[in-house]
């Protein structure tokens, strides 16, 4: 056997017995549009486009990998036929990257990350002494008129309610324009004046109607004999980010995709809720507790203030 002999090609290198039969030495030149994706070769990251790779034996199937920011990676399991005949061959594997877009639709808001933070804490374990219980319940929110946390409340309040119902409990109603509703309703028929004004041409009609009745509206709504209220003591969303830096990104809302390597944020959601439970008739707070849910996800850091 002939001695070793190492050549240093394009970064890259290779070795060759000298002295040996003539044989078939395989090169595969990988080149990307654009260049400068990272080159995995059978699990080992080998350097960047455009880049040659050699000399691999012919008759093996090789996994080949290409990533780069802000593109869908790129796998093949390319299969090296043997030469025909002995010598030096050069095969090329072009890649056309497509560019990772993701659509933000796929991937929660802000909002709806807060009402699975809240939702977690909707358990259970930490209504256990509601649960407890049963009777006609009221559910009444603490906070003032106007906070930005208004927002969160509606499906605060939702949410209690659909637990109270599921817990043999019967919940009064209280919004005000429910409660109108529930009275015209249970009054039966009851004729109406329909109203129009007209101020000009170029304006719309503005409709409006009232009861025509000198009889007095009765109808019995039930006291309830517990009160539910809640505060939201506190609430948001902070940020970090996670490690590694390269995840999948759902293709859709239930299905991973491909690799994305991409700047990424960490969104982590709390809900902190405050419950008072209040018997009517004494006057008396018989339990509260405060409570807690938190989530978090990934997203692609670009979508950080579309999300928000």
């Amino acid at each position: 056997m002939g001695k070793y002999k190492v050549i240093v090609y394009a970064g890259l290198s290779l070795l060759f017995l000298a002295g040996c039969t003539a044989r078939t030495r395989t090169y595969v030149n990988i080149t990307s549009e654009p260049p400068g994706a990272s080159v995995s070769w059978e699990g080992k990251e080998i350097g960047e486009t455009p880049i040659l790779v050699g000399e691999i034996a012919s008759g093996n199937v090789y996994d080949v990998r290409l990533f780069k920011k802000n593109y869908k990676s790129y796998s093949k399991l390319l299969r090296i036929e043997p030469a025909e005949r002995a010598g030096k061959r050069s095969l090329e594997l072009f890649v056309q990257l497509e560019p990772a877009v993701v659509d933000p639709s796929l991937y929660d808001t802000n909002m709806n990350l807060l009402e699975k933070a809240f939702h977690n804490l909707m358990n259970d374990e930490n209504l256990a002494s509601i649960r407890a219980r049963s009777g006609s319940i009221v559910v009444a929110n603490m906070e003032m008129e106007g906070q930005e946390i208004k927002n969160i409340a509606s499906f605060v309040e939702d949410a209690l309610v659909n637990f109270l119902t599921k817990h043999n409990y019967q919940v009064i109603e209280k919004h005000d324009q429910l409660l109108v509703q529930i009275v015209h309703e249970a009054s039966g028929s009851l004729p109406y004046a329909l109203l129009t004004e007209h101020k000009g041409k170029e304006e719309p009609f503005a409709y409006d109607a009232k009861i025509e009745t000198s009889e007095a509206l009765k109808v019995r709504m039930p006291s309830a004999e517990y009160i539910l209220a809640y505060r939201i003591s506190d609430s948001g969303v902070s940020y970090t980010t996670p490690e590694p830096q390269t995840y999948r990104y759902p293709s859709k809302p239930t299905e991973l995709g491909d690799l994305i390597n991409e700047p990424l944020t960490k969104r982590n959601a709390k809900v902190k809720l405050h419950l008072r439970l209040i018997n009517v008739k004494a006057g008396a707070v018989i339990w509260a507790d405060t409570i807690e849910g938190i989530t978090s996800d990934v997203i692609p850091a670009r979508f950080k203030e579309i999300l928000n």
